[in-house]
């Protein structure tokens, strides 16, 4: 990066300069978060995290100085050996295979080989004839080896089963910034950092609080909350989980593999689709007259009730609440774009038109 910033002379060579901004930029960043924000408990991502996009800055201000070099000298076809030379031995890790961040071809099973050797393909039959309602994964993912190390080779391709069975989930997959997640991984859905990863998680806590300490009652009200109907739960989880095995509220339905399955006596009522992000709800409203939903809040929701805009509020379980008319027993929500939407819309467009009048101005040049 440093040579491409140096030798670079404007014109032709010089277009890419600016991509060398990238690095001082993330720097600075990752100061500004791990010595100011994360302090002051403003941050939302750890600063390790940013540390990747420096990697990439720092790949990318090499190769430039790369092609730089090799454009001034008189014979640059040596650059590309010479450089591939200097980073073999950087690039070659204890952990990890030479020049990858992911396993030798073959190392690494395929979804097939995972599939049958999870009996994923005799648990998503099982799943999709479930009662109503969302299915919780009280794993983010599936160890594929016995280490104990939460970095062990796992896999989350119990994130397709909505894909293979139709069903909405809870879990079983990656982690990712929304209140839901936070409620499931840290038992609050306030606006605050994740600062563990979801694996860092499996086997050990759900809604933040210890497996071996959750209680049936407190673990029903948040599923019916949250529309939960199944849960999956591993062999080793299941024996250390209460809210599980001795729960009066669910029976063991299935075990398939390392899976249990549980599901609960009573119902649970899903919204129905009755248009491009339109949905119908069943509602009971409560003595205050606010009902809740199994519904993530969003101040895009618009709800309606016999055709009059209602009242929505987010709980605090980050979920969406309305204030439906006494006697209602459904209501209709539409999520619309709002301000902030149509804002990026605009500039997404702009950006575009920019573009391209720069590139007829370039090439008319």
């Amino acid at each position: 990066g440093l040579i491409a910033w140096r030798s670079s002379t404007p014109g032709r060579e010089a277009r890419g300069r600016w991509l060398l901004a990238m690095a001082p930029l993330t720097i600075g960043l990752v100061l500004v978060d791990a010595l100011v924000a994360e302090p002051l408990g403003a941050a939302w991502l750890p600063a390790d995290r940013l540390v990747d996009g420096l990697h990439w800055a720092l790949v990318v201000g090499g190769a430039l100085g790369v092609a730089t070099l090799g454009a001034r000298l008189a014979r640059p076809r040596v650059v590309i050996p010479l450089a591939l030379a200097a980073c073999v031995p950087l690039a070659w890790g204890p952990y990890e295979p030479g020049l990858s961040l992911w396993p030798w071809a073959g190392q690494w099973p395929k979804e097939p080989e995972v599939t049958r050797g999870l009996r994923l393909d005799a648990l998503w039959p099982a799943l999709q004839a479930a009662p109503p309602g969302r299915i919780l994964f009280v794993r983010s993912g599936v160890s594929l080896d016995w280490r104990p190390e939460w970095w062990r080779p796992h896999t989350h391709l119990t994130a397709l089963t909505p894909i293979r069975t139709g069903r909405a989930i809870i879990g079983g997959t990656f982690t990712h910034p929304s209140p839901v997640a936070g409620l499931i991984y840290t038992g609050s859905a306030t606006n605050r950092p994740l600062t563990l990863l979801a694996e860092q998680r499996d086997g050990r806590t759900l809604f933040g609080v210890p497996l071996e300490s959750l209680g049936a009652e407190t673990f029903d009200r948040l599923a019916a909350r949250l529309g939960i109907s199944t849960v999956v739960a591993m062999d080793e989880d299941a024996g250390v989980a209460p809210f599980l095995v001795s729960n009066p509220a669910l029976r063991r339905s299935a075990r398939i593999g390392s899976f249990n399955v549980f599901v609960f006596h009573d119902s649970r009522e899903e919204p129905t689709s009755i248009g491009p992000q339109r949905w119908r709800v069943p509602v009971a409203p409560d003595a205050s007259g606010w009902a809740g939903l199994a519904i993530a809040y969003s101040p895009l929701w618009v709800a309606r009730a016999g055709g009059t805009r209602i009242p929505t509020r987010r709980d605090a379980l980050g979920l969406l609440e309305v204030m439906p008319p006494a006697g209602t027993a459904v209501v209709e929500l539409e999520h619309r774009a709002g301000a902030a939407e149509w804002a990026g819309v605009a500039v997404s467009l702009l950006s575009l038109g920019a573009l391209g009048l720069l590139s007829i101005r370039r090439a008319r040049a």
